[in-house]
Order: structure tokens, then sequence, then C-alpha cells
């Protein structure tokens, strides 16, 4: 229609947009796909349909100004008091990803630590950096350390990077294509490889963490290959448990088949990495991974004890708010995972913990009744 309108799909990795903001972005028939993106065509036309996929939606989405400062600080103190209700006390956030990696690092002193000055976050917060402000976030380090005040609300020293984009919209990058989408189809490499392994080395040199959004099984493999390589970086602050400071594979939710046929390889690869998985979200994919996937490598999903196995750390998340905030539901669906990658109660609980107790940490309980 003439009015632009951009529609995001759940998992945020595509879009449906209006003809009119495809005009905006000035892209026709004629554009060329981005890299790390999709424009779908017309099979018959060749006309752009208006979904986009990953890297391609940023086109779009950089045309609408960011919310305000006041929006986006009252949007994260909402979001500490959900958390907080869910008996969650810290959260990570993975950076605004739609492209516009100045607001998203701005947010670590104008949103983040101004929340936490005024008191307005419930939950603590370990903020990532978009890997692309590396230079940036150095500074900041060597100027502030790794945490903000006294309470220890707010930390930082991670940068985050895509490497794929999500099942759901086929971006995922596999090693064979998908088993109903086009012939050949295997996903998106939405982050040159090259350039990933330069600028991670670079991080962990600094003594920065690095985290990968990895979905596919080709993906997965490769990022975690180039983060095994990395030097550890240090402990960042006693706020934060060691998994914080690691090296994260940030999903893994496909496992290779390259380290079933080897697992002393997956071992040699993942020892010493973290594995930040989400189980719910194995919940919303189970109907339809076997005909996305195939049966074998739909019951590779989420391989929970195959990564804590191979000596990964483990760490189970939400994916908020592609999927619910719910803390003690990432521990249900772990425990009930089934088909030999389902883990322990105990085991669940301990990986969803921010940390181990020790002198001179913080302290944040919750009581469960």
């Amino acid at each position: 229609g003439d009015v632009p309108a951009l529609v995001w799909r759940f998992d945020l990795h595509s879009a449906v947009v209006s003809s009119a903001a495809l005009a905006a972005a000035g892209l026709t028939a004629a554009s060329l796909d981005p890299p790390g993106g999709a424009l779908e065509r017309d099979a018959s036309s060749g006309e752009l349909t208006g979904m986009l996929i990953d890297e391609a939606v940023v086109q779009v989405s950089k045309l609408a100004p960011p919310p305000s400062k006041p929006a986006r600080r009252e949007a994260v103190a909402a979001a500490t008091r959900l958390a907080a209700a869910q008996g969650a006390t810290l959260v990570c956030d993975l950076t605004d990803f739609q492209g516009d990696d100045d607001t998203a690092f701005a947010d670590l002193l104008g949103t983040f630590a101004a929340a936490a000055d005024a008191g307005e976050l419930r939950a603590r917060v370990f903020a990532y950096a978009p890997l692309r402000r590396r230079a940036a976030l150095e500074a900041l380090v060597a100027e502030r350390g790794y945490a903000h005040g006294e309470r220890g609300m707010v930390s930082w020293g991670g940068l985050k990077a895509f490497y794929d984009g999500s099942l759901g919209s086929r971006s995922a990058l596999f090693k064979e294509p998908y088993a109903d989408g086009v012939q050949g189809e295997r996903g998106l490499n939405v982050t040159d490889l090259a350039w990933l392994r330069r600028e991670a080395a670079a991080a962990a040199v600094a003594g920065l963490s690095v985290a990968v959004h990895a979905i596919g099984d080709q993906a997965a493999k490769e990022v975690a290959d180039v983060l095994a390589s990395l030097p550890l970086p240090p402990r960042q602050s006693t706020a934060f448990g060691p998994g914080m400071g690691k090296h994260r594979v940030e999903h893994l939710q496909h496992w290779p088949a390259e380290w079933d046929a080897e697992p002393a390889l997956a071992a040699e690869t993942l020892r010493g990495l973290a594995v930040s998985v989400q189980p719910t979200q194995y919940s919303a994919d189970a109907p339809t991974l076997e005909a996305r996937l195939g049966a074998q490598r739909a019951g590779r999903a989420f391989a929970l004890r195959s990564a804590t196995d191979a000596g990964a750390e483990l760490l189970l998340g939400s994916d908020w708010p592609v999927v619910p905030l719910d803390p003690l539901g990432a521990v249900r669906a772990a425990v009930q995972r089934g088909g030999g990658e389902d883990i322990t109660a105990d085991a669940a609980l301990r990986a969803s913990l921010a940390a181990p107790l020790e002198q001179g940490g913080w302290a944040d309980f919750v009581l469960l009744d």
C-alpha cells in the first residue's frame, strides 16, 4: 500500500514490508540480495514479494528512527521487572541487532548505566556490544573497567555477532539442504567467516569475550572452531559467573554430524567454551523439525547432554522475546527434552545460575516454593 510498514516474524530474522517501504528503501526487482540477506521474489514475475530475510530487513528497518532514549530506558526497566517477577536476577542483553550498532553501543551508558544509577533496574544486566564496535568497547573497558556502579547492577565486556539466521526463516546455515525448501537451499552466512575470525581474535587479545549466534549445524561447527582458537578472556567481574566471561556459542541449536562421528573432536572444540541454549525454543520448533530437516537431523536438535558430555559449560536462557521469559520453563523443557538429550533437574538449575557463591561475590537469591 501507500503506507511504509514493516511486520517482523516472531523470530526477528525475517519480516514482511509494504510496497511503500520497499520504494522508500530503493528496493526493486533489479536489486541484488545483500550479503547475509535475501529478497524474496515471485517465482513467475521476479518482482519482490515484500518478504525480507535477515540482513535484507536492515535495508528497510534502518529508515525508521530508533525509539527515544526515555523509551529505551523504560523498556529496559520494564524488562528487568518482568525478569525479576519470573525469578531471574540476571539478564544478558545481546544488543539491538537491526543494523544500528551506534545506538546499541550507546545503550551501555545511556540506557543501562543510567537506569542503574536511577535505581530502575530490578535485575542485573550483562550487556553485550556489537562486535563491529570492538574498538569502542575496548576503550570503555580501559576507562571504566568491566562493571558499573557500586552495586554491580550493570556489567559489560562481551561482544556479539550473528553468523546465520533462524530455522523458521530458513536462514539458519546447514551443511545439507533443507528438506522442505527450495532445492539446494542451506541457509545464509550473515557474517563473513574471515572477518569474524579476525575480529574475534582481536577482541580476545583485548580481554573481551565473544558470543556468536549459530543455529544451523554448519554455523555451529564453524563458529565453535573460531571460538575454540581464541585465548580465554580474564575473569571479568565478581558479579558474574565464568559463563558470562567465556567465549560462547549462542544457541548451538543443531548438533553437527561431524561431532557425532568424532566425539573427541567435539570435546576438543567445545571444552572451555560456554554454550547458551534455549530449551523452550525446542517446544516451539518440535512440530516442524522433522518436516524441515528430516528425521535424523531433527533428532540432533537441542543436544543438551551431548554439549555437557563434550565439556562445554551449558547456559540455559530464554531468547526472549522470541519465546517467553520463563527460567523454570526452560529448566522443565531441558529435563523433558527426551531422545537421550535431556539433563537432570540439578544440572538444569545449575545451568540457569548466574554464578556460584564465592567470597566477595554478589549474591542474589530466589525462593522456589
